[in-house]
């Protein structure tokens, strides 16, 4: 009983400890990262603003900073912070296979494993892994590539992370937003 009684008042503070608060509730001067953006909370009393500043390699406040322009290689991915306009990305521009980066729509084999590049046209990344499991119908004969599957294959898919995040500002008193 004594252990239940703790955790249900320690446990929605832990919870909460991390959490992105909206803009009308930001402590001035504190920064928040929601996907992989950084946000600063500034403003005045009664206006409050939340202005995307950099990024982040791990979606957490207390993860490695990248600044604007800097450039990351990440698990299966190269990451750029850009901004574009008012608006802060962290989004892959190259998918990363060990050394070797890979442009999107770029295929590489090695071995039984053929590896392709793809861009999603809202801008996340995924790398494509194709396992043939024999080399009967072996892809990549004559070092082309696949184009078209063959029994005893297995496929899978490394997703990219991706986050874009726009300023905002709210007038407090008449609950609006201003931009």
């Amino acid at each position: 009983m004594l252990l239940f009684l703790i955790l249900s008042v320690v446990l929605p503070f832990a919870l909460q400890s991390d959490t992105f608060p909206t803009v009308d509730k930001c402590q001035f001067g504190k920064h928040y990262v929601i996907n992989h953006v950084v946000f600063n909370c500034s403003g005045a009393a009664l206006i409050r603003t939340y202005k995307p500043v950099g990024c982040t390699i791990v979606n957490d406040r207390k993860g490695q900073r990248l600044n604007i322009g800097q450039v990351h290689n990440g698990f299966g991915f190269v990451y750029l912070c850009h901004r574009e306009g008012s608006a802060v990305e962290y989004k892959p521009i190259r998918c990363l296979l060990n050394e070797v980066e890979m442009e999107s729509g770029m295929r590489l084999r090695r071995n039984n494993v053929e590896y392709e590049c793809m861009k999603d046209p809202e801008g996340p990344m995924k790398l494509k892994q194709v396992f043939t499991f024999h080399n009967f119908c072996h892809p990549g004969q004559n070092g082309t590539l696949s184009q078209k599957k063959c029994e005893g294959q297995s496929s899978h898919f490394i997703h990219s992370a991706y986050g874009i995040g726009k300023p905002v500002s709210v007038d407090i008193l008449r609950d609006t937003v201003i931009n």
